[in-house]
């Protein structure tokens, strides 16, 4: 069995051939897996994108509480809509909708204002919601507890 020296700054007296060389083969290997990829086509579904409601302005706390509102950092952190389990009175009409800052509100589907149903920093005293997804930020709306 022969063994050969690989040199990748110098081969043949040519820099850095070959690094080109693997370049060029990871490219073109490349190119075509990701030309072999399923193609988007048309059959008529389609995607609209609405502004559907505007989340009440708040900010992080990191002074006297309730804080003034920072335009300067992130406002209405909002990230999940869940809906109530459909046995639920208004189920049908109604979200949850959480804000890292501190509230759960409920969103109306139809005239869609915000109605706060839980300032968690005012129930919860140790709540922690700083930058960087730290808050409130996941929940879940179980059924059948009584």
């Amino acid at each position: 069995m022969h063994k050969f020296r690989i040199d990748f700054v110098r081969q043949n007296g040519s820099p850095g051939l070959v690094l080109r060389g693997l370049l060029l083969v990871s490219l073109t290997v490349g190119a075509r897996t990701a030309l072999a990829q399923p193609r988007i086509t048309k059959d008529g579904t389609a995607v609209v994108l609405q502004d559907y409601a505007r989340v009440p302005l708040s900010s992080t706390t990191t002074g006297k509480y309730p804080p003034a509102i920072d335009f300067s950092n992130q406002l209405g952190r909002a990230n999940r809509l869940r809906s109530e389990p459909p046995s639920a009175p208004n189920s049908s009409s109604r979200f949850f909708v959480n804000d890292q800052n501190r509230n759960l509100y409920i969103l109306d589907e139809i005239s869609n204002p915000f109605t706060p149903y839980i300032n968690f920093e005012e129930v919860l005293p140790n709540f922690v919601h700083v930058d960087l997804a730290a808050g409130l930020g996941i929940f879940n709306i179980v059924s059948g507890l009584h």
